[in-house]
C-alpha cells in the first residue's frame, strides 16, 4: 500500500514539475516544447505494450492487473495535463 502512494506522489510531483516547465518552454517557443509531454507519455505506451505483451505470459492477480492497468491511466492523465496546462496557458 505504501509502494501505491509513494508511485503516486511522484506521478503528481512529476505532473507539476512537468506542467511548470512545459509552460515554460512553450513561452520561449522553444523547440522542446513537447519534450516533458513526450517523456509521460512514451513512458505510458511502453508500460502498456509491456503489460499488453506480458499479461499473456505472467500469471498476475488480479490486484497487480489493477494496480498496473491505474498506474497506466494515471500515466495518461498526467500527459494530457501536461501538454493541455501548457497550450491552453501559453502566450500568444
Amino acid at each position: 500500500m505504501w509502494l501505491f502512494i509513494a508511485v503516486f506522489i511522484i506521478i503528481i510531483v512529476g505532473t507539476i514539475i512537468g506542467s511548470r516547465y512545459s509552460i515554460k518552454l512553450f513561452n520561449e517557443n522553444s523547440k522542446k516544447k513537447f519534450l516533458p509531454f513526450g517523456i509521460a507519455f512514451i513512458i505510458a505506451v511502453v508500460s502498456e505494450v509491456i503489460y499488453f505483451f506480458g499479461a499473456k505470459h505472467m500469471k498476475l492477480s488480479i490486484d497487480v492487473s489493477l494496480s498496473w492497468m491505474f498506474f497506466n491511466m494515471a500515466l495518461f492523465f498526467a500527459a494530457g495535463v501536461i501538454y493541455f496546462s501548457a497550450y491552453l496557458i501559453r502566450k500568444d
